[in-house]
């Protein structure tokens, strides 16, 4: 209480926005979220011959960032080309992030409303 004001729930809105700005800092779980929704539609998308391409597709989250990558060593020869071997460029990763903007966009906004709405109290 102070100057005969007592506020209810305040302690409880301190907290939750406390918490709701660590959530919003890195949004860790949203760049994870997205770069999953992103392998998930790349897959099928990537060149098959044996299907080693599709299988190194990989997603992960690092530091505010959405990574998508294959593993796969020559994934950079075949998504990007090659012309002195004559390998035509077959970026389907990059199509696949272009394509697939408006469903990523979903992800952070529903995250973040997620974590707006957690924030109560007063």
């Amino acid at each position: 209480m102070r100057n005969g004001i007592e506020v209810d729930g305040l302690a409880a809105f301190k907290a939750t926005t406390a918490d709701a700005a660590r959530d919003l800092d890195g949004l860790e779980r949203a760049h994870q979220a997205a770069g999953d929704y992103l392998a998930e539609r790349a897959r099928p998308r990537t060149p098959r011959q044996t299907g080693t391409l599709a299988a190194g597709v990989r997603s992960d989250a690092a530091s505010g960032l959405t990574l998508l990558e294959d593993e796969v060593e020559y994934a950079g020869v075949i998504h990007g080309g090659w012309a002195e071997r004559n390998i035509e460029p077959q970026p389907w990763l990059a199509d696949t992030v272009h394509d697939e903007t408006a469903g990523v966009t979903d992800i952070f906004v529903d995250s973040i409303d997620d974590i707006v709405h957690q924030i109560h109290g007063t």
